[in-house]
């Protein structure tokens, strides 16, 4: 391996690691806000769980529908 190909690695290791500590703090302060919203406001709690079991089954689908599209894309390109 060149040193080039090493540094590139040793960057993109840096910046996934980087990138990990950010997404865990910000599933930290999401956690957090939502907790608190569940204690300050009585109907909120039922009303979040509804419409975000419906935003994941919305993205489940669009993801679905991406990933088909994908693969009947690929099986027209000719190989």
């Amino acid at each position: 391996m060149s040193d080039k190909q090493h540094e590139l690695i040793e960057h993109l290791t840096g910046r996934m690691r980087f990138l990990e500590d950010e997404l865990k703090h910000s599933v930290t302060i999401e956690a957090s806000l939502i907790a608190t919203l569940k204690e300050l406001l009585p109907g909120f709690g039922p009303r979040f769980d509804q419409l975000h079991r419906a935003a994941e089954s919305a993205i489940a689908q669009l993801d679905a529908q991406a990933l088909a599209k994908f693969l009947a894309e690929q099986k027209r390109k000719p190989h």
